[in-house]
């Protein structure tokens, strides 16, 4: 079942496909048909104090030594690294505030108090373990996350991305590149791989994007899939 542009281009470039792609688009992934009104009460309801702010999403699962996921995924320490840099960047820069969604199963036999204290301490973000996870991302105006789905996710329902890499080792998916004295252009996703980057970007994507809503302007194509109408039939009728 192919849910997103990434996913079919992966699977057309595989040599030995057995099984047969069938464009679905989104299954399992939260599709935005709520309304501007229901975004609003949404964000009143997760973000009470800070609703009248822009966004940002934190989104991504750390993985222990003992899984083999050495290159595309963060381990625990790298995670915290990620969120922590975040956390200094967006706290030099008004009117915004970090979300960041935690998976406590993620981080076996710890408390979530535990967890709090290796993060430093700021009033620009809070720590979500509760509720629905499309609800958050429906909620925000800009994802961040180094490798996972909630990428792809995102760009579905028309949330910018910027993935933060400050390993400079993975980019998940092809995205304008944030360099404080490069040239860097409005795009549904981009990709930072420093810590003065992340910093300098967050900032020029506030300044430039989420404060001017310019996402009508923009090509969402290729992160968007339109799913054969008839795909279930086919199945059906096989």
């Amino acid at each position: 079942a192919v849910q997103t542009p990434w996913t079919e281009k992966f699977i057309n470039n595989l040599d030995d496909l057995i099984s047969q792609p069938v464009l679905t688009g989104p299954l399992l992934y939260s599709q935005n048909n709520r309304d501007k009104h229901e975004k609003k009460m949404l964000r009143e309801k997760l973000y009470p104090e800070n609703s009248q702010k822009k966004i940002l999403l934190h989104a991504a699962t750390p993985f222990g030594w003992n899984y083999l996921h050495p290159w595309v995924n963060l381990t625990h320490d790298e995670y915290i690294l990620h969120i922590n840099d975040l956390i200094r960047a967006v706290e030099k820069i008004e009117g915004l505030y970090l979300a960041v969604r935690i998976r406590l199963k993620s981080f076996y036999g710890m408390s979530l108090e535990e967890i709090k204290r290796l993060f430093i301490s700021s009033k620009c973000y809070g720590i979500y373990t509760e509720g629905s996870f499309e609800e958050y991302l429906i909620a925000s105006d800009l994802l961040v996350s180094f490798s996972s789905t909630t990428i792809e996710e995102a760009l579905q329902n028309i949330i910018p991305v910027l993935q933060y890499d400050p390993f400079n080792r993975y980019c998940h998916i092809p995205a304008q590149k944030l360099e404080k004295n490069g040239d860097s252009e409005i795009s549904p996703i981009y990709y930072a791989s420093s810590f003065s980057d992340l910093s300098w970007g967050i900032k020029w994507i506030a300044n430039n994007y989420l404060n001017k809503k310019e996402e009508d302007y923009l090509d969402w194509s290729d992160h968007i899939l339109e799913p054969k109408i008839d795909w279930f039939d086919k199945i059906i009728n096989r």
